[in-house]
């Protein structure tokens, strides 16, 4: 359910078309999403996270604020200024029960 919708939103990766992009995935919304990404500190990133079901997600990560969003495909970005080394994401269903759906991240560079 919804990973045509997160993919479409998302776009398909490539740098070919996109020399910004760092770095993106897709998950099942059960499962939720948890990766760590290699960062150069200090830069300035975009992140977007969609997600596809039944639920809303909580977004975590390093040197972000916690935020929440709705599995309606829209698209909730955040900046991330002086980026760790290390940048680590966690996107979680809330709620309790079996979601259904899907989530997409990516990540680009910002221009600095």
């Amino acid at each position: 359910m919804g990973e045509a919708q997160v993919r479409l939103a998302l776009g398909d990766g490539s740098t070919d078309d996109d020399p910004a992009f760092v770095a993106m995935g897709f998950e099942r919304l059960a499962e939720g999403a948890h990766t760590q990404t290699v960062l150069d500190r200090g830069k300035g990133y975009a992140l977007q996270v969609v997600c596809v079901g039944t639920t809303s997600v909580k977004i975590t990560g390093t040197g972000l604020k916690p935020s929440s969003a709705a599995c309606d495909g829209t698209i909730v970005s955040q900046r991330i200024t002086n980026a760790p080394a290390d940048f680590t994401l966690n996107v979680r269903a809330t709620g309790g029960g079996n979601p259904s759906g899907s989530i997409g991240w990516r990540l680009n560079r910002l221009s600095n």
